[in-house]
């Protein structure tokens, strides 16, 4: 397992699912501390840790996301505990 940090937690975004219920979602940059991508090869990120983080993918691309400069963005149900510096575990996949 590899780690990532938050970096930046982006503008939240409500969504109305029914007149009753509305979820709120943030946009998480979280920055690879160790990636492939300098070797030059395309590598993707899969949030493994913590669980209640996991928990909180409306959506995860099942591949994986994108990581552009040791970067990459993701969106997550709103959570107090999401903020920079946060650890993130992740399983860094390449093609």
């Amino acid at each position: 397992m590899e780690e990532a940090i938050v970096a930046k937690v982006g503008p939240s975004e409500k969504r109305k699912i029914d007149q009753s219920l509305k979820i709120e979602f943030i946009n998480v940059t979280s920055q690879v501390t160790r990636s492939s991508e300098d070797k030059g090869i395309v590598c993707k990120a899969v949030v493994t840790q913590p669980d209640w983080l996991v928990k909180l993918q409306p959506s995860a691309p099942l591949d994986g996301y994108l990581i552009e400069r040791n970067n990459f963005t993701a969106g997550f149900g709103k959570d107090d505990r999401i903020a920079p510096g946060l650890k993130v575990g992740i399983e860094v996949i390449s093609p």
